[in-house]
C-alpha cells in the first residue's frame, strides 16, 4: 500500500515515487503526497509522472490515481508526484474552519445530523437535518470562530490507529475529533472567511463557508 506522505507532512507538495501497479488509466505508487480519503474533502489535483491526476480514490488503504488515456507509464517507473499546492492549502483552510464550525455549533446549539459535508477548493458546504433559520446562528459562529482563529492555537494531528489508518485532530480543551483529512498546524492560518445561508428543504438547514478575497 502507498505510504501516505500527506499525513506525515501536510505541507509537502511533491515527492519521488515508484509506480507499483498499472490497470489501464489507473495507477498506484509506493508513496504519495496526493490526498484522497472519504469524508468530504475532495482529492488533490496535480501531476503524476508528468500526467494530470484526473481522479483519485482511497480503497482498502490503497490510493488509486486515474491518469489520461494513453499515458505511457509502466510498473516500476520512477516518477514525481506534484500537487497543486495553492488548491490544497485552500482546502486545508476550508476543511479546518468547517471542523471548528461544527464544534462551535454543537457546543451552542446541540448536535444535529449532518446531511452534507463537501470541502471544495472554493467553498465548504454543510447541511443539517435541523429545522432552524441557520442565519440566526451566524453572530455566535462568527464571534467564536474569529476568536479561535485570532488566538492562533496549535492543532494536533495524529494516528489513533496507525495500522488501520484512523486519524484525528485535537485542540486540547476544545475537541478531539476523528478525521482523515489534511490539517493545518495552527488555527491562525485559516484567515478571514464568510458564512452564507443557502437554500434547503423544509426542516433542514445549510450553509456555505468561503475564504474572503485575498486570503492566502
Amino acid at each position: 500500500m502507498s505510504i501516505k506522505l500527506f499525513w506525515e507532512d501536510t505541507y509537502r507538495a511533491q515527492n519521488e515515487a515508484v509506480v507499483t501497479s498499472i490497470d489501464g488509466d489507473v495507477v498506484t505508487v509506493d508513496k504519495t503526497v496526493a490526498f484522497a480519503y472519504p469524508g468530504g474533502q475532495v482529492f488533490d489535483t496535480g501531476t503524476l509522472g508528468g500526467f494530470p491526476i484526473l481522479n483519485a480514490r482511497y480503497e482498502n488503504r490503497e490510493l488509486y490515481y486515474t491518469l489520461p488515456a494513453g499515458h505511457t507509464l509502466n510498473k516500476g517507473d520512477a516518477v514525481t508526484v506534484i500537487i497543486d499546492w495553492d488548491r490544497r492549502y485552500a482546502l486545508m483552510k476550508l476543511h479546518f474552519v468547517t471542523e471548528l464550525l461544527l464544534v462551535v455549533l454543537g457546543k451552542n446549539y446541540g448536535r444535529h445530523k449532518i446531511t452534507q459535508a463537501d470541502i471544495l477548493p472554493d467553498k465548504a458546504i454543510v447541511g443539517f437535518d435541523w429545522n432552524i433559520d441557520i442565519a440566526g446562528t451566524f453572530p455566535t459562529l462568527n464571534e467564536e470562530l474569529k476568536k479561535l482563529i485570532a488566538d492562533d492555537i496549535p492543532i494536533i494531528s495524529a494516528y489513533q490507529d496507525r495500522e488501520n489508518e484512523k486519524r484525528y485532530w485535537e485542540i486540547p480543551g476544545l475537541a478531539k475529533v476523528p478525521c482523515g483529512g489534511t490539517h493545518l498546524k495552527r488555527t491562525g492560518e485559516i484567515g478571514p472567511f464568510v458564512l452564507k445561508k443557502i437554500p434547503a428543504e423544509k426542516g433542514k438547514a445549510a450553509l456555505e463557508i468561503e475564504l474572503t478575497p485575498g486570503n492566502g
